[in-house]
């Protein structure tokens, strides 16, 4: 029978997590075929220090995300094998949601298909709703990196400014 290391509840062989407490298990041939039971402390020290750098890694990984793009974590979801990290950018008028794995060589990666942003609070928004009433044929967009949504139109480009209920023209030229 094989114990967690960083909690000890059971696990089963070959698991990559602890379904307890979600610990990243490294499966050596000495802790696979003889259980944390029987082998020695320095191989468990090691074992141990190990998964304390990956998960450290990892941290400073998801830290520089939540950075980058101003989203927090907002759930993993594990796998068999990796996890995908749930990051969301909640604002007054959309959420953006960032889905990441590690399931590439231990480095966090953004899954850009899975990146998506919900807008149905602004578009619900009366103010907005007035803003764009003249404008036309438009898209709604957001950048990854900053809390800004833009206007795109055939001929231009415009940042809305809720505060001040206002459309700001950023290009006017012909846009593809």
């Amino acid at each position: 029978m094989h114990t967690c290391p960083d909690c000890g509840s059971i696990i089963m062989e070959g698991d990559p997590y602890c379904t307890h407490c979600g610990a990243h298990l490294s499966w050596s041939d000495d802790y696979g075929s003889q259980g944390r039971s029987n082998m020695g402390y320095s191989d468990f020290d090691d074992s141990l220090e190990k998964s304390l750098e990956f998960e450290k890694r990892h941290q400073e990984l998801i830290n520089k995300i939540c950075e980058k793009y101003k989203v927090e974590l907002e759930d993993l979801d594990i796998k068999d094998g990796y996890t995908e990290y749930i990051f969301l950018r909640k604002t007054p008028y959309y959420t953006l949601k960032i889905v990441a794995t590690d399931q590439y060589g231990g480095m966090i990666g953004i899954i850009n298909d899975a990146t998506r942003v919900d807008f149905t609070k602004i578009l619900e928004n009366r103010d907005y709703q007035e803003m764009i009433k003249d404008l036309g044929p438009h898209k709604l967009t957001t950048d990854l990196y900053r809390d800004e949504m833009h206007i795109v139109t055939q001929d231009a480009i415009y940042q809305i400014d809720m505060e001040n209920k206002k459309l700001i023209e950023v290009k006017k030229e012909k846009v593809t």
